[in-house]
C-alpha cells in the first residue's frame, strides 16, 4: 500500500510536469509516470446486479516497475490485471485506478548466435484472421525483404524499416484494427496497422511475433497516446516499433501494458442486469492511435546522444557538374536501428541522388555506414561560389552539420576507372578493387565505402587496388571516391561458402610496359576431382582458352603482350563441365618504354695527354638503375658521367631497368677524338641516339678543321 503523503507529492508533481512537452520521446532513459485507469460502463435499459471487471496494468519486468494499492492478479500469457467488482453498482458505473509506473529504456545488449524456438512459443508464428502470416502475397513479401541478411536481427530491422516506409500514418483510422492483407493493399493506418503489417510478415519470415499493447508519448501531438507495437523473438524478446522505428532499442516513454499473439477479442467485463435487452457500452481511457488523457509524466530523465560516429564530404569543394560521396559512420554500442535524415540547401545547387533517409543497423562494436550520393549542378552561375549547408539529424544524437561549396573556378578533375576483382565474395574473405587513374591523380586518396566501414588508401601508381570485407550475403553496393572529386558505386554478391570451381589466385603485374610480353598467373581449384575446366584470359581485346582436366589446385599461365599505352582490364573466367563458374577482373596500366639518350659530349685534353670525356643524359619515362659501361668501366648515367680515355673509337652501352623489373641495353658506337682547340659537342636527343650522335660529331668535326683554311 502507498503512503498519503506519497500519494500527496504525486499529486502535486502531476501539476507541475503533466504540462510539459518532451521533444525527442527516443532520448529518454527513464521516466516515471502516473497512470489513471478509468471508465464507464452503462446499459440502455434495466440495471446492474453486478459488475466484475479484470483490469489490465502495466507489466512488471526488468525495465518496468508497477505500484499499485490492489491485489495483482497473471494470466496465461503472463500479463497483470487487477479486479474491480461491485454487487450494488450503479448506472452508468464508473470506475478509476490509479498506479505509478516506473520505465527505463530497453537496450539490446547481446544476442545468441544460435538458439531454439521452444515449443511454447510456436503459438506466435501462427496466422490468425488479423494476422494472415501464411497467405502467398505475405509470404513473397517477406522473402523478398529478407533474403540474404546476414542474421536474425537483420532480418527484423529489414521487415521495420519496410513496414515504416511502406505505410502511411493516418490518424483517421484510430479504432479501425484492419488486418495485414488490407493494411498490404491500402498502404495507410495508424500503430495498429503497422504493427499487424510487421507480425505477419516477421511470422512468414519464420519469426515469433507478439503484439504488445500500452501507451507511448507522441511528441507531434505532444500527448500520450495508447499504441500498439510488437516483439519478435531471435534467441530473446526484441522489441519493435515499426511506427517510430525503435528496433532492439525502445525509449522510455513506452508503457506496456500486455502483449499476446494476437490482439485480445475475449471480453474483460462480466456484468449481470435487470433486462436482456439493454445494450451495454464500455468506454475506456483511450484506443490505439488515440489521446489518453489519463497519463501524467512526474519525471524523465534523458540519456547521452551518441556521439562516436564520423560524417564527411570525401571533397568539400566541387566543380560545376562534379559527384562527390558523404558518408555517416557509425559504431556501435547495441543492437538497434538508427535513422539518419540529410537536409540539404534550399535550390538546385546540389541535388542529393540517394533516399534522403537512411538506416543504420546497428550491431555491438560493429560499424554500419549510411551513404548519400551528391552531385553539383553543371548550371551554376560564373560570378559566385556557393556554400550548400547539409545537416545530418537523427534521433539518437545531436544535428551535425557540413557544408559542400561548389566554386565555378574548379575544373572537374579527370575521371578514374574502378572495379571489382570478383562479383562473388565469400563472407569472412578480403575482396579487392582495382582502379584505373590518370598521372593528376596519383598521390591522392582513395576512400572505399561499404555498408561496414570505411578506409582510405593514398594511390601510388596509375593502377593500384583497395580491399574491404563484405558486408553480407546477398547483393551488396560499396563505393569508391577520390578526394579530388567523383565516384563510383560497384555490386557484389557476398556468400557463406565458395562456389564448386573457384579461382583463389588471379595475379596480374601491377603495371606493364608497351612491346614488353608480361604474364598472367590463374589458380583455380574445385569441389570435386577430377574436374574438367576450361580457363579463359583476355587482355586488350586477345582472348585465349585453355581447357584441362584438373586433379589438385591448378596453376596456369598466360602470356600477353601489350601493343598500346593506357589502362586496360584484364579478365579470367573458369567454368566446369557442371556449369559452375567464376570469374576475375582488374585494371593494368600499361606504359611506354622508358629511353636513355645521350644528349650531350664535351671532351678536354688533360695535362698527362690523355681525352676527357663528360656525357650528359636525358631519360624518358620510368628509368631505374641507369648506367653506362665503357671500356669495362660502369658509371650511373643519372645526370652526368666522366670517362678517361685516349683516342680512338669505343662501344658504349647504356642499360637500365623500368619500375616493373624489365632490362634495357643499348649500344652505340663513341669516337673520342683530340680537339683542336677548345669546343664543345652538342648532340641533341634522338630515337636513335647512336646513329644522331656519330653524324653530328663528324659533321662538327669537319667544321672545326674546315676554319683555319679560310
Amino acid at each position: 500500500m502507498r503512503p498519503a503523503l506519497a500519494i500527496l507529492l504525486i499529486l502535486l508533481a502531476i501539476a507541475v510536469i503533466s504540462g510539459q512537452a518532451i521533444q525527442n520521446p527516443v532520448t529518454i532513459r527513464s521516466a516515471t509516470i502516473s497512470i489513471d485507469e478509468n471508465g464507464t460502463i452503462s446499459i440502455s435499459k434495466g440495471e446492474f446486479r453486478s459488475i466484475e471487471i479484470n483490469l489490465s496494468i502495466p507489466s512488471s519486468t526488468p525495465y518496468q516497475k508497477v505500484q499499485v494499492n490492489d491485489k495483482v492478479n497473471t494470466d496465461a500469457e503472463g500479463n497483470q490485471f487487477i479486479t474491480i467488482s461491485s454487487k450494488s453498482p450503479t448506472n452508468p458505473f464508473v470506475y478509476s485506478k490509479r498506479m505509478l509506473v516506473e520505465t527505463s529504456a530497453r537496450t539490446t545488449k547481446s544476442l545468441p548466435s544460435n538458439y531454439v524456438v521452444d515449443s511454447h512459443l510456436l503459438k506466435y508464428l501462427v496466422a490468425t484472421n488479423r494476422t494472415q502470416s501464411g497467405k502467398a502475397e505475405i509470404r513473397q513479401i517477406a522473402e523478398e525483404i529478407t533474403a540474404n541478411s546476414s542474421d536474425p536481427f537483420e532480418k527484423v530491422a529489414r521487415l521495420a524499416i519496410f513496414v515504416n516506409g511502406y505505410v502511411q500514418y493516418n490518424k483517421g483510422m484510430v479504432g479501425q484494427e484492419k488486418d495485414a492483407l488490407w493494411v498490404l493493399k491500402n498502404k495507410q493506418g495508424v500503430c495498429t496497422e503497422y504493427s499487424t503489417l510487421f507480425a505477419a510478415l516477421a511470422r512468414a519470415a519464420g519469426i515469433p511475433t507478439r503484439y504488445v499493447v500500452g501507451y507511448a508519448y507522441d511528441n507531434e501531438q505532444n500527448s500520450w497516446v495508447g499504441h500498439l507495437w510488437n516483439e519478435a523473438y531471435i534467441g530473446e524478446w526484441v522489441p519493435v516499433d515499426s511506427t517510430w522505428m525503435e528496433v532492439g532499442w525502445l525509449d522510455a516513454m513506452h508503457i506496456e501494458v500486455s502483449k499476446g499473439r494476437e490482439l485480445s477479442d475475449e471480453s474483460n467485463l462480466v456484468a449481470y442486469v435487470t433486462r436482456q435487452d439493454g445494450v451495454l457500452e464500455w468506454e475506456t481511457s483511450a484506443k490505439s492511435g488515440a489521446y489518453a488523457d489519463n497519463i501524467y509524466l512526474l519525471d524523465a530523465k534523458p540519456g547521452t546522444p551518441i556521439d562516436d560516429f564520423e560524417i564527411k564530404a570525401v571533397k568539400g569543394k566541387l566543380a560545376p557538374g562534379e559527384e562527390t560521396i558523404i558518408f555517416l559512420s557509425m559504431k556501435g554500442e547495441d543492437y538497434r536501428v538508427v535513422s539518419a535524415t540529410l537536409h540539404s540547401c534550399v535550390g538546385d545547387e546540389l541535388k542529393v541522388a540517394s533516399p534522403k533517409k537512411q538506416f543504420l543497423i546497428m550491431r555491438p562494436a560493429a560499424t554500419s555506414v549510411a551513404v548519400w550520393e551528391v552531385k553539383a549542378s553543371p548550371n551554376v552561375s560564373k560570378n559566385y561560389i556557393y556554400t550548400c549547408p547539409l545537416v545530418i539529424s537523427s534521433p539518437y544524437f545531436d544535428e551535425r552539420r557540413v557544408e559542400v561549396q561548389i566554386d565555378p573556378q574548379l575544373s572537374e578533375s579527370p575521371s578514374f576507372q574502378a572495379a571489382l576483382s570478383q562479383e562473388n565474395i565469400v563472407l569472412g574473405q578480403k575482396a579487392n578493387i582495382t582502379l584505373s587513374l590518370p598521372y593528376s591523380r596519383i598521390g591522392e586518396n582513395f576512400y572505399i565505402i561499404s555498408e561496414s566501414g570505411v578506409s582510405s588508401k593514398q594511390a601510388t601508381a596509375p593502377a593500384f587496388s583497395l580491399s574491404f570485407s563484405p558486408a553480407g550475403p546477398g547483393k551488396r553496393a560499396v563505393y569508391v571516391a577520390g578526394e579530388k572529386g567523383g565516384f563510383k558505386k560497384l555490386t557484389y554478391f557476398g556468400s557463406f561458402s565458395p562456389g564448386k570451381i573457384r579461382i583463389d589466385k588471379f595475379e596480374m603485374p601491377s603495371g606493364a610496359v608497351a612491346g614488353v610480353k608480361s604474364k598472367a598467373v590463374l589458380s583455380v581449384s574445385s569441389a570435386n576431382y577430377p574436374s574438367d575446366i576450361s580457363v579463359r584470359f583476355s587482355f586488350g581485346g586477345i582472348e585465349e582458352e585453355k581447357k584441362a582436366r584438373i586433379n589438385a589446385k591448378t596453376e596456369f599461365e598466360f602470356e600477353f603482350l601489350p601493343e598500346k599505352t593506357g589502362s586496360f582490364e584484364a579478365s579470367a573466367s573458369v567454368k566446369s563441365s557442371d556449369g559452375s563458374e567464376d570469374s576475375r577482373k582488374q585494371f593494368v596500366y600499361i606504359e611506354a618504354q622508358p629511353r636513355l639518350l645521350i644528349v650531350k659530349k664535351s671532351i678536354k685534353k688533360t695535362s698527362d695527354g690523355r681525352l676527357q670525356v663528360v656525357f650528359s643524359f636525358k631519360p624518358a619515362g620510368n628509368l631505374v638503375s641507369p648506367e653506362i659501361k665503357i671500356g669495362g668501366i660502369s658509371q650511373p648515367a643519372d645526370k652526368e658521367a666522366t670517362f678517361v680515355l685516349t683516342k680512338g673509337v669505343y662501344l658504349a652501352q647504356l642499360s637500365w631497368k623500368d619500375q616493373f623489373g624489365n632490362s634495357y641495353l643499348q649500344e652505340e658506337e663513341i669516337e673520342v677524338s683530340e680537339p683542336l682547340f677548345p669546343q664543345v659537342f652538342e648532340e641533341p636527343g634522338s630515337t636513335a641516339p647512336s646513329l644522331c650522335a656519330t653524324s653530328l660529331a663528324v659533321a662538327l668535326l669537319l667544321v672545326a678543321v674546315a676554319i683555319p683554311r679560310r
